[in-house]
Parts: C-alpha cells; structure tokens; sequence
C-alpha cells in the first residue's frame, strides 16, 4: 500500500524559500531507498529547490523523512502513477534490488533519466542498457558505517568526488554531474569496468580485511580461555580497522557477489603482500622491515591528504 504524506510538517516545508535549482529542467525528484545516502541526497537537493518524492518499504522511515523535512511525500511501493511526475530517479537500495527496480520503470516505459549511488557500475550500466533506459551510473564515495535514513547529513557529499560511470547519453550526464556539483561533489568521469577495477582496490579489499580481522579475533576468542581479552586491550588501531565491518550487510553481500573477479585479483595481490611482510618480519631483518614500513607511511600520507 503506497503512502502520501500531507502532514503539516510536510506543507510548511514546502513553503519555504530556495534557492532555485540551475538544472532548469529536472524539478521532480523521486529517491528509491532513504537510508544514508538516499536520505542525506534528499536533504541536501529539498533546500534547493527540487520537489523529492522518497519511496522506501517502511512506513515509519517515510514518516521520520516527513518529520526531518528531507521529503516533500513519500510512499511505501513503486507506482506508475508516482514515476510518471519524476524527471529524474535516484536508486539508493543495495545492488541486490537494481534489476526489480529497472525492471519496474522499463515495464512502466519510463521516459526520465535513472541513476544511482552504488559501489559497483557494471551491473546498473548493462541492466539499464538491456532495458533501454535513459540513464546515468553515479557513486559518491563519501558515507560512513551508520545506516538508516537518523544518519542522513545534507553535508554528507561536500568535498567529495562523486564518480559519473557509465551513461546512456550527453544530455543526461551533463544533467545528473550538474546535480551531483550542485550538492557539493567533486564530480570525475570513469567507464564501469575501470571504477570496478579501482574500487576492488580502494573501497571493496579494505572491506574484505575488516571482516577477516574481526573473524581472526573471534576465532582467537574461541580458543582463548579469557574469552573477552581483546575487547578490554582493544586499541584505537584496531577500532579503525573494524569500524567499518559495521556497514549494512546487505550491500555488502551485493558488492562481493557483483564485483568478485575484481576483488579476487585484489586480494590475491594483498595475499602476496602480507606472504611478504611475514617474511620480512621472520627474518629479524630490521633494515628491510624499516625501508618496507617508510615506503608504506609513504604512501599512507598522500591518501590521508586527500
């Protein structure tokens, strides 16, 4: 059952003064999934004039949505008749919903551009192109392990590159980068097969340690009399590295499954490292372990300066 929000919150919102959009011809906004990213991309284009319609399964995320003024209404399913007021849709679930998704708007002949935020380009870019959609792939890599439409942040996207991968045509790209300046990002362009190449590397495999780092330690505490051991030495090192293992499983799972060739190559190169650094550190070979840690602080700093 869809949902229309005419709350008193939702019409004093609508009465406030923006600054009007400079995408003259993208007004209406429809933002599949309000988690972080689809919530902080409402509440950030809502201040600038655009009208957003939010979609998400869950009665009460619309409601919080309303409450937070990040929509102008909001709806619990996918309805032709919602679809057919919005210029632009914005997919913001995890990958495993994309086909059912395109599937819906192709079937509904959608004529507006269809975009994204997800972590893998490849599998939106060839859906979209086998349903003969309008579309533009877009990732912003900017979010944190909290999920859920309370960590929405208008500033969330600020500073930060938001990749534009993959698109069906000229008109739509120079739209949606549009947006995606308009918000803040710093907007780069990339085929879908080399953002999936480079995001294995600089996204997916620091994932894939963070996992294997906190299963390490449960099978430490497995064989450990003194079960809690590490939870009370837990220092800020360990903490970074497992920050993120807090992440919506969900998308992860669609991430590994999606994007497996890449990351395998990626952890097989990781795999040789660590083989590596072992090596070095069973050698007692204090020079060699100096010059291998210097080159990594190395390139440590230019990421962090980033």
């Amino acid at each position: 059952m869809q949902k229309k929000n005419k709350s008193k919150n939702s019409k004093n919102h609508k009465k406030k003064e923006h600054k009007k959009n400079s995408t003259k011809k993208i007004k209406n906004i429809c933002i599949i999934g309000l988690g972080q990213l689809g919530g902080s991309i409402s509440a950030n284009l809502i201040k600038k004039n655009y009208y957003i319609i939010g979609i998400s399964k869950k009665e009460s995320t619309i409601k919080k949505a309303i409450e937070k003024g990040i929509i102008n209404e909001g709806y619990t399913k996918l309805k032709k008749e919602i679809l057919a007021k919005s210029d632009l849709v914005i997919i913001a679930t995890h990958l495993g919903l994309y086909e059912k998704i395109l599937n819906f708007l192709h079937k509904i002949n959608y004529s507006g551009i269809v975009s994204d935020v997800g972590s893998v380009k490849r599998s939106f870019h060839n859906i979209c192109k086998k349903y003969n959609l309008k579309f533009v792939g877009a990732h912003p890599i900017a979010g944190t392990e909290k999920s859920g439409i309370e960590s929405s942040d208008p500033k969330l996207f600020e500073n930060k590159i938001c990749i534009i991968s993959g698109w069906s045509d000229e008109k739509s790209k120079k739209i949606v980068s549009e947006i995606w300046r308009e918000i803040g990002s710093k907007v780069i362009f990339m085929s879908p097969k080399e953002h999936d190449k480079i995001l294995a590397f600089t996204s997916h495999l620091p994932h894939v340690i963070a996992f294997s780092v906190a299963k390490t330690l449960e099978k430490v505490r497995s064989e450990n009399k003194e079960k809690k051991t590490e939870t009370y030495i837990a220092g800020g090192s360990l903490k970074d590295i497992t920050r993120v293992v807090q992440s919506p499983t969900e998308m992860w799972v669609d991430i590994f499954t999606q994007n497996s060739e890449n990351i395998s190559h990626a952890v097989k190169i990781f795999q040789e490292q660590v083989s590596y650094l072992l090596k070095l550190i069973l050698s007692n070979d204090k020079g060699k372990i100096k010059k291998y840690i210097k080159s990594a602080k190395k390139i440590s700093s230019k990421i962090i300066k980033r």
